[in-house]
């Protein structure tokens, strides 16, 4: 502000910020140095308010008042309310930041390049360097509100992260150990009904519901014991064989979780068995089941009350080595310019944030990483009407 009022010789200069309708003096800085701007009025701008700064504001343009015979060097403080119709040597140019107005920018009393004490008028060229100066000082305030974003988001953060270090804590030492029944009981269940019962015509139908219940445990250990993010996403040289589609990745994930899902987001979940039925791919089932799981939750969450129903399916894949399943849902749409950062690590929607859907963006993140250690792919095939997610494992064995 000193600088421009000094190098430009101008007796007085203000910065006013604007959000809305409300204006309120930042900076400003006169012949007897720098205001102290606390305790100034807001403005209040709008068609039923008066003065030269409101007409800045209405318009959007640079206003220059120009009469040097109404005003005189030091006449009064550079306060324009105080005279609200009194006429200046004086200019007001609007301050932008992506097109939005966030500020107005104003000098009073440009004095003579020979005489200090001599006002001069205000000309075209006066106002074109007010207007640099006012685009520098936009430029200048969004980089500023974009660090203010990194800050915010930089704390947003760091108390993400101690309540993840206290979850953790209380993962470690009160879930780990009741999850290690899931992964022991079901063992003993097994043994138990094939002795009591080995003939019995469910036996067959119950002992697959255990195996699901196995699969569970498998996945809540493996959780539990890499509750780190980069422990959790660290998938080298993971352990892959034969798989079929169905009995291994899809049954023990809707057995457990279909019935929540569908009660929880009041949905329904389907899979196209012709589809899938003797389907092999080449995987790790409990990756790829902690893919599909993230995957129908996902489809759920954003599709509550929709009537139609979220389904599982077989893409015919372009590439002959390739399995390549699908999610589909018609609940929020994913906005063309999102697409390319879905999969980034906590990156939300702008449709989930406006509706305050719960999630962290780690999900999708944590699908692409497994999908990718699979030496497989998952892509955004339709964003509306269905949303469609489609994931693509190696192929092995027979197909049909």
């Amino acid at each position: 502000m000193e600088a421009i009022s000094s190098n430009l010789g101008y007796e007085a200069c203000t910065f006013i910020k604007v959000s809305g309708n409300q204006g309120e003096i930042i900076a400003s800085i006169d012949e007897s140095g720098p205001v102290d701007c606390s305790e100034k009025p807001p403005y209040k701008f709008g068609e039923k308010s008066r003065g030269l700064t409101n007409l800045v504001y209405l318009t959007k343009e640079p206003v220059v008042s120009d009469n040097l015979k109404a005003d005189v060097r030091n006449s009064h403080h550079y306060d324009e309310r105080v005279k609200e119709n009194h006429d200046k040597n004086w200019c007001g140019v609007p301050v932008f930041r992506e097109n939005e107005l966030i500020g107005i920018l104003r000098v009073k009393n440009k004095t003579s390049l020979d005489d200090a004490n001599i006002l001069a008028p205000i000309i075209l060229t006066d106002v074109q360097d007010l207007t640099v100066i006012a685009n520098l000082a936009g430029s200048l305030l969004r980089l500023d509100y974009e660090f203010d974003s990194v800050i915010s988001k930089s704390k947003k953060l760091e108390q993400e992260l101690e309540r993840v270090s206290a979850h953790q804590i209380i993962v470690e030492h009160e879930i780990a150990t009741p999850i290690s029944v899931f992964g022991t009981r079901p063992e003993r269940l097994r043994r138990e009904v094939s002795r009591i019962a080995p003939d019995h015509p469910e036996t067959p139908s119950l002992l697959l519901l255990i195996d699901d219940l196995q699969s569970l445990g498998n996945r809540l250990k493996y959780v539990a014991e890499t509750f780190g993010m980069d422990a959790l996403s660290d998938f080298e040289n993971i352990e892959m064989n034969q798989s079929a589609v169905m009995r291994d990745i899809i049954i023990p994930v809707l057995s457990v979780s279909k019935n929540f899902l569908e009660k929880k987001y009041r949905t329904t979940i389907q899979t196209n068995d012709n589809k899938l039925t003797n389907l092999h791919c080449m995987a790790n089932p409990l990756l790829a089941q902690v893919v599909l799981n993230i995957l129908i939750e996902n489809a759920a969450k954003y599709s509550t009350d929709t009537p139609k129903p979220i389904e599982i399916t077989r893409l015919d894949s372009k590439d002959s080595n390739f399995v390549e399943l699908s999610v589909s849902s018609y609940g929020l749409s994913i906005l063309p310019l999102e697409v390319a950062r879905v999969f980034d690590f906590q990156y939300r929607g702008k449709s989930a944030e406006e509706r305050q859907i719960a999630g962290r963006g780690i999900g999708l993140y944590l699908a692409r990483k497994i999908m990718l250690a699979h030496g497989g792919d998952i892509r955004i095939e339709s964003i509306s009407n269905p949303v469609t997610v489609a994931f693509a494992f190696p192929k092995s064995g027979n197909q049909t």
